[in-house]
Order: C-alpha cells, then structure tokens, then sequence
C-alpha cells in the first residue's frame, strides 16, 4: 500500500489536502500524533485524526510518537481509523498495548525508530499485525533518508511472521521505493513527494510503477521454488 502522510501537508488546508491526496489514488493517509514529548516536535491530536477518517473515509494510519500511548488509543476509538502504530521505545508493556489495541478494533503495529535494533521485534513478533519500521529522524535537515535502511528493512522482514506486513516511513519516493519493497517492504509511508508534487495523481502512478519490478520479481522467484 501507498499511504500518504499528513504532516506534509499545508496545516492550514488539512481537510482538503487530505481529500485530494485520498483523490489521488493513494491506499490510505498517515496520521503522525506526537506530544512534543517522546519526539521533540507537537502535531495533531487523536480529534484531527479522527476527523480526517470521517471526512475522507480513507484508510487511516496512525502513527503515534508519544510517551504514553495506552492513554491515546481509546480517544481514537469509534472513528473508523483502521490502524494504530506504537513506539516500543515508549512502552514496557507492548504485549498489553498491543491487545488494548485490538480491543478497540484497531490493527495494532509496533514503530522502531532507526537506532532501534530490529532484533528488539523478536520476542514480540506475534503481538502485532503490522510494524512500522522508521527509515529518517527529526534531525532539523529535512528528515533525510538514513544509511543502511534498506539493509535494515531486509532484516526485519526476516524476523517477522509472513502475517505481519512491514510498513517503511521516512525519506520514501519513487526512487527508494522499489528498493524497500524489494527487501521485503509492504506498505510504504510517502510525504513530501507526494504532497509537494504539482500532480499527485501522477507522483502515486509513478510510485506504483516503481513497486511493480519488486512485485514481479517476488512472484517469479515464488513460481521457481
């Protein structure tokens, strides 16, 4: 899945851009919900995010970049959001976030920041449906594409059951693209090159046809075994 993140996006014009992003054949929109807290930046809250669902009737993805997630997750509930990512940084208890999680009707995904060893996902592999694997940083330089997170991409898919999508956000576009997915990457998170294109309609296809030689090529490899 293409899914396309928000906080790119004018935060004067959320409503609409998310409307015309949705319009622009992406699979769903990303919903960063940080607290100024467990990362050094405030955006929306669980209200907006909620609100974006009820609007657009998109796929909602939210992500959330806070201290305290457990506290998070039922003020998104009941608003359609299909699925709700957590740091494991910010909580010892992911097994139980995880199952509050499901609780409320969310699918519930585990996020690692990039200095997160991936072999941290072993023993909670099966708690999650999904992992949100971060590939930048809010370094104050425009979030740049960090060294070595394709390798890392392949690596966590290695760890994870076949059930478990793996989600790449960060620094992703029709260049990085293909190469994620080719390492074992699901869904793919797109930010500036999609909302800062001039014709979005144009920026998804092209990504969409980046992704297409890894799909491919996974199937033959498939068919040959």
């Amino acid at each position: 899945m293409i899914l396309a993140s928000i906080r790119a996006v004018d935060p004067t014009e959320l409503g609409v851009a998310s409307e015309r992003l949705n319009a622009a054949g992406v699979d769903g929109l990303h919903v960063d919900i940080a607290d100024g807290v467990f990362v050094p930046e405030l955006t929306v809250g669980p209200a907006v995010a909620c609100a974006l669902a009820q609007r657009t009737g998109a796929l909602v993805d939210v992500h959330l970049m806070v201290a305290r997630p457990e506290d998070c997750l039922p003020l998104l509930a009941g608003a359609d959001i299909g699925r709700v990512s957590f740091h494991l940084e910010a909580t010892p208890y992911p097994w139980r976030t995880c199952s509050l999680a499901r609780s409320l009707g969310f699918e519930p995904g585990l996020a690692l920041n990039p200095s997160t060893p991936v072999a941290q996902l072993e023993p909670i592999r099966e708690a999650a449906d999904f992992v949100n694997l971060l590939t930048t940083e809010p370094d104050l330089a425009g979030e740049r594409l960090l060294p070595g997170s394709v390798e890392r991409v392949r690596a966590a898919r290695g760890l994870l059951p076949d059930r478990v999508r793996l989600e790449v956000d960060g620094g992703v576009d029709e260049t990085s693209a293909g190469a994620f997915r080719a390492a074992g990457a699901d869904d793919v998170v797109v930010g500036r090159a999609l909302a800062g294109a001039e014709d979005r309609a144009e920026a998804v296809a092209r990504i969409r046809r980046a992704l297409e030689p890894a799909t491919h090529l996974s199937a033959t490899t498939e068919r040959s075994r």
